[in-house]
């Protein structure tokens, strides 16, 4: 029996079960999850990570894990490899997922993002400039989780843009995951066998109910504790570079979507506030680097 969930403010309805993902409230659903025969575009290469785009659909595969089509933003067809079950949900929940939401022309982002005074903060950055570790050093002072590793920008009806909840918890290795030491309810979960990265279930109160509007963004850096606004050009370019697309190179942008998200990239760049936030190596400045936050976001 599928099973039915709610995340990005979408329903997916699931031949797996997800870890640890909000149920639907009995809503029809708009992104269907399929165990069947994916085939392969292209020459069979079974030993490296693969990557095709077409008009209306995507394909990625990883040798250990399995295949995945993405069609239009509503369907996500799976052929697990042998061994691949324990893996799957990795890239189905990252990658798959947010090429999905690219397909429903979302502006997706590598990041993560949190309530900070009832309002939506990103933080983005390159790999190791502790984007889910600054925000779960917002959610041990008290702020709640919209989502970890894909965030979804999406236009809101107040004219401006918002995030949607994702899903209730966050990856971290155990150091940075003592930072959620003080949090009542905390569930720690091995994410897959020999990964280092542990899932951090939250409880509900430190999870967001539903969409936040985006009040600001933040790109991390390695360096002495410092925060600087960026004008919009500066801001235009740390999007485009941290774009969750961008990861997977041209082919991931027809000509269409690529000239639509440059618009709303120019958008967002010109109404939401963006900032340099660079932040010392370890955990303890963190406290600061929040506090930080807090005052840029009023």
């Amino acid at each position: 029996m599928p099973h039915a969930y709610e995340a990005f403010g979408l329903t997916l309805l699931s031949d797996f079960a997800g870890p640890r993902l909000a149920p639907s409230r009995d809503r029809p659903a708009d992104v269907t999850i399929r165990e069947r025969e994916v085939p392969r575009p292209g020459p069979d290469r079974q030993d490296t990570f693969v990557f095709s785009a077409g008009t209306e659909d995507v394909f990625l595969s990883w040798p250990q894990v399995g295949k995945f089509l993405v069609r239009a933003g509503r369907e996500v067809d799976v052929e697990t490899a042998p061994g691949g079950a324990c893996l799957r949900h990795l890239p189905l929940l990252g990658p798959v997922m947010a090429m999905l939401l690219h397909q429903r022309d979302r502006f997706v982002l590598h990041a993560s993002a949190v309530l900070v005074n009832g309002r939506g903060v990103a933080f983005l950055g390159d790999k190791g400039t502790g984007k889910s570790t600054t925000a779960s050093a917002v959610l041990a002072s008290g702020g709640a989780l919209l989502s970890d590793d894909v965030v979804a920008v999406e236009p809101s009806e107040a004219n401006g843009f918002q995030v949607p909840a994702a899903y209730p918890f966050v990856k971290l290795d155990p150091r940075s995951g003592s930072l959620l030491d003080a949090v009542e309810g905390i569930l720690r979960e091995d994410l897959a066998p020999d990964l280092p990265k542990q899932r951090h279930v939250l409880p509900a109160g430190s999870f967001a109910a539903g969409p936040a509007a985006l009040a600001a963004i933040f790109a991390l850096e390695r360096g002495p504790l410092r925060l600087r606004p960026l004008p919009p050009p500066e801001g235009l370019r740390v999007l485009l570079r941290y774009a969750y697309a961008s990861r997977f190179g041209a082919a991931a942008f027809g000509p269409e979507r690529a000239a639509r998200q440059l618009r709303q990239v120019s958008r967002i760049a010109s109404s939401v506030p963006i900032f340099r936030l660079t932040i010392p190596d370890g955990l303890g400045r963190l406290g600061e680097a929040v506090e930080l936050v807090r005052r840029a976001c009023g």
